[in-house]
């Protein structure tokens, strides 16, 4: 039987409580505003107003490093922003961009972030740049967008390199571009960052294009430090796109990706386990592999294990919410308290079957802005298919893309609606293979979806 889980979320309000989630799992986190009770900074001691040391303090308070609060913080970020910090007006836009530790505010968090690249901010030209683009926390300005990150670029950021690179390799919210991509990423592996590299061996590995070059790109990653290259050259050789199917070479890799902790090594096992993948089928011993490698304090595997067990595989490991909810409990410290309640939430989500129940969960996912991102996008999902499309359904009825009614249904209006803001805002290829599907569903849900571009 279901557990009956009590809810309640508030937004946070600046210099006042933090967000207050999932009360029924005893989670609360308060921002406390600042009394003679707390520790006394060094600013406040020294009275100078020395910007650099307001924004170091906050970074400590947001760190955990201090005593504190998330509000407190904010608020000597801003000061800090105030008395003319770059780097503090780089990180209160961020902040503002995001919907952490404070309500959302776009528009003041691209008047800050300007103002850093103004200053001639690298990180702000990066940041700025990267919304522009995808249309993740402002408008949609590709053009301008492009043209910032091409100054990071230009300034030597290899971050820059490669996050410009993966769009034009995605071709999310641009044209697809893989030439320019693959030059990006060369220039940021020439400056020590091998991130991008993995990322076109992993698309060449998943195309079939070239199996021995994606193989290559991938072990160059890792020689660069980018030692999750390492559990994507396993799944290649476990699924068989690195050419012929390998028990062996996944076993040499898969050993190097245990001895360097890559944590996604543990669920990729364990899927080996569950599907049969070169060895038998064995459910129960993919579950104890993910809860062994969860109590060793993997906290991919234990997400994975609350979010296997909340859905089940449609195969040999039944769905149990009960299961679900005793993992999250067992692994809530490893989890962190906002995984904890973004899970939570998954768990009750799943059992919603009424359109009420997919308009309270939709109130709830639009309240908290930090929770929209594509790995919870794509949880949602998995939890509850019919109430994800609820979601997209009033996102692009909000866009004025949909005008029907808001059921949680793929009805042939809602497919339209979501094939036509599809083909404006993601990659053309991944549209025509259907739009019920996480990678397109999530972005959908997380990013405002416009019908023009530039």
């Amino acid at each position: 039987m279901a557990m009956a889980m009590n809810w309640k979320y508030t937004r946070l309000v600046a210099g006042a409580a933090a967000l207050s989630c999932c009360a029924s799992f005893g989670w609360a986190e308060q921002a406390v505003p600042v009394t003679a009770s707390q520790p006394v900074t060094a600013s406040q001691k020294s009275g100078a107003v020395d910007a650099a040391t307001l924004r170091k303090e906050a970074d400590a308070l947001l760190d955990g490093t201090s005593s504190g609060s998330n509000a407190r913080a904010v608020a000597l970020l801003q000061k800090a922003a105030a008395a003319g910090d770059v780097t503090a007006q780089t990180r209160l836009g961020k902040i503002l961009l995001d919907g952490y530790y404070v309500p959302a505010d776009p528009v003041m968090g691209r008047v800050l972030l300007q103002k850093a690249v103004d200053a001639g901010d690298h990180d702000a030209e990066r940041i700025l740049g990267s919304q522009l683009i995808s249309g993740w926390s402002l408008p949609r300005e590709t053009g301008a967008g492009v043209a910032l990150m091409q100054q990071a670029v230009a300034a030597g950021d290899d971050r820059a390199m490669v996050e410009l690179g993966n769009f034009y390799l995605g071709g999310w919210a641009m044209p697809q571009d893989k030439p320019k991509a693959l030059a990006l990423f060369e220039k940021a592996a020439r400056a020590g960052n091998g991130a991008g590299l993995e990322s076109y061996g992993t698309d060449l590995m998943w195309t079939r294009d070239n199996p021995e070059a994606a193989k290559a790109y991938l072990l160059r990653a890792v020689k660069l430090g980018q030692m999750s290259a390492w559990a994507t050259l396993a799944e290649g050789e476990m699924y068989g796109y690195l050419g012929k199917r390998s028990n062996a070479a996944f076993e040499q890799y898969a050993e190097q990706a245990r001895a360097n902790h890559v944590p996604r090594i543990a669920v990729l096992e364990a899927q080996r386990q569950m599907w049969g993948v070169g060895v038998p089928r064995n459910g129960r011993k993919a579950l104890a592999l993910l809860e062994q490698a969860a109590n060793d304090g993997n906290r991919t595997a234990a997400i994975y294990l609350i979010g296997l067990r909340r859905d089940g595989n449609h195969y040999n490991i039944a769905r149990s919410t009960a299961d679900a909810t005793r993992f999250l409990h067992a692994y809530r410290l490893l989890l962190g308290p906002e995984t904890f309640a973004q899970l939570s939430m998954t768990i009750e989500a799943s059992h919603a079957r009424s359109v009420a129940a997919y308009e309270k969960f939709n109130e709830i996912f639009e309240n908290h802005r930090s929770w929209r991102t594509d790995w919870f996008g794509k949880q949602l999902v998995a939890a509850n298919e019919n109430l994800a499309v609820y979601i997209v359904q009033a996102k692009l009825r909000a866009q004025g893309v949909y005008g029907h009614t808001l059921n949680g249904h793929a009805t042939r209006p809602t497919l339209l609606a979501m094939t036509m803001a599809c083909r404006n805002f993601l990659n053309t290829d991944i549209c025509r293979n259907g739009v019920i599907v996480p990678n397109v569903m999530a972005p959908m849900m997380i990013r405002p979806v416009e019908m023009t571009s530039d």
